[in-house]
């Protein structure tokens, strides 16, 4: 078994027993965090939201929600050619309702998600937070402007893991359309052509 073969992996995996409620309440209390824990199974979606004293657990059927998933997921890996960006935000919007809203009640500036089953495809950072009428993607506001937004296993590796602190890199790598000119980028004398698709993920962005 894991627990025999790896039993440090077993430990901070699984745990001897539990994160405790009184653990997980300082831990959020204290950098204004809310974790939402994920479990799907064939008889519906759980999520538990946990944030200081606040923690709420609810039940969601699956009919429409695997749908409209799979159907956002499948248009982001598409977007270059998307030609209903209104459909693609309509569904982010509605899983952002459906998934997250229901759990900010208190003030937060970071969301951690513990996902499972296809709910790993989701980048939880992309939805809407509210309905744009604009056809851009530009035009709009979306969960990762408000809130950083992270990942984990189980709350409990979240946990022992701790915070991560924010420091700064003090440069930025960019990259950009050239529109088929070669160019040497700053500080070096070798030429570099444009990014193949670089022009049609400009367009989409714009």
């Amino acid at each position: 078994t894991i627990q025999e073969k790896y039993p440090a992996f077993a430990e901070l995996k699984l745990g001897k027993t539990p994160s405790s409620y009184t653990a997980v309440k300082n831990f959020t209390s204290s950098n204004q965090t809310l974790i939402l824990n994920f479990f799907w199974s064939q008889q519906g979606l759980y999520v538990c939201g946990m944030s200081g004293d606040y923690f709420n657990c609810e039940k969601m059927p699956l009919d429409t929600l695997a749908v409209v998933l799979k159907q956002y997921v499948s248009s982001l890996r598409n977007y270059a050619s998307q030609t209903q960006p209104e459909k693609l935000k309509g569904d982010g919007y509605y899983l952002f309702k459906k998934l997250v809203s229901p759990f900010l009640i208190r003030k937060t500036t970071k969301i951690i998600f513990i996902p499972d089953g296809p709910l790993f495809q989701l980048p939880f950072e992309t939805l809407p937070t509210c309905l744009s009428k604009s056809r851009s993607f530009s035009d709009g506001c979306y969960l990762i402007e408000s809130n950083i937004i992270s990942y984990g296993n189980t709350t409990r590796m979240v946990i022992t893991e701790g915070p991560v602190q924010s420091t700064s890199v003090g440069g930025v790598l960019g990259f950009s359309y050239s529109h088929n000119a070669v160019v040497n980028p700053v500080g070096t004398s070798t030429p570099v052509s444009e990014i193949p698709g670089s022009a049609k993920e400009l367009s989409v962005i714009r």
